[in-house]
């Protein structure tokens, strides 16, 4: 069975604009389904918001299903409040009850650093039966706009989208899911280890690949956005020695 679990990843590199807050995002389905409902999946949406930018506001967010067996459709997905026993909710001025400050974005910064920018982490889930079996359904999600990046060529305005693929035909499991915040901070001159562990709850083999950033609506395949000068879907940010996976 095809599943593919998209992320996508902010690093500290970027400039804010006023009207940008988008800074990560990720799709992953469960499989709830039995002899009633044999197509029913939980569709799960977690955002990354950019605290300087424009807020989200309480309510959900419109995910795009669409494939070729089947006519295209919409979902609403409801804002889930994250519980953490650990992490107090989020409290900065255009937060929303049930938001979260990014777990581990200051791990090696100091908090009070006026240059540190700051993201909170939303949850949207919606229980979804879908109209049958196909070997390409996409789940995908698109909002406007992306920050100003140092990596990549004016990315400044352009949608925020990233998809999610199901081949339900063979069997009815479900898509891994990232453990691991998609926001963190980096400091100069510190050596990091990025962890973005994964866990596959049917058993099935996992795979990680970079891949290029991606301007596009909503239901439609998205289109890359080109790297800035000297940058590269093999270097994406800038190390003392290059970036391996």
């Amino acid at each position: 069975m095809k599943k593919i679990l998209t992320i996508l990843i902010c690093f500290s590199c970027f400039a804010t604009l006023k009207a940008s807050h988008l800074a990560g995002g990720e799709i992953w389905y469960e499989y709830a389904g039995d002899s009633l409902h044999p197509n029913r999946y939980v569709i799960n949406l977690r955002l990354y918001r950019d605290v300087s930018g424009a807020i989200f506001g309480s309510g959900g967010k419109t995910l795009c299903v669409s494939s070729s067996c089947f006519s295209n459709f919409n979902v609403y997905l409801n804002l889930v409040p994250v519980v953490d026993k650990v992490l107090p909710l989020d409290t900065l001025p255009g937060s929303v009850p049930g938001s979260i400050l990014t777990p581990d974005l200051t791990d090696c910064v100091d908090s009070n650093s006026p240059g540190l920018v700051f993201s909170e982490a939303y949850l949207y889930q919606k229980v979804v039966d879908l109209p049958g079996k196909c070997s390409n359904f996409m789940f995908s999600y698109a909002e406007c706009c992306r920050n100003n990046s140092s990596t990549l060529h004016q990315a400044a305005g352009k949608y925020f989208y990233f998809e999610a693929y199901l081949n339900n035909t063979a069997s009815d499991n479900s898509s891994p899911r990232f453990v691991n915040p998609a926001a963190k901070s980096f400091c100069v001159g510190i050596p990091i280890k990025w962890s973005q562990t994964a866990i596959e709850p049917d058993g099935d083999s996992l795979y990680y690949a970079l891949e290029t950033p991606l301007d596009g609506r909503c239901g439609s395949p998205g289109s890359a956005i080109p790297y800035a000068t000297n940058f590269s879907l093999s270097n994406p940010i800038t190390t003392t020695s290059g970036t391996s996976l």
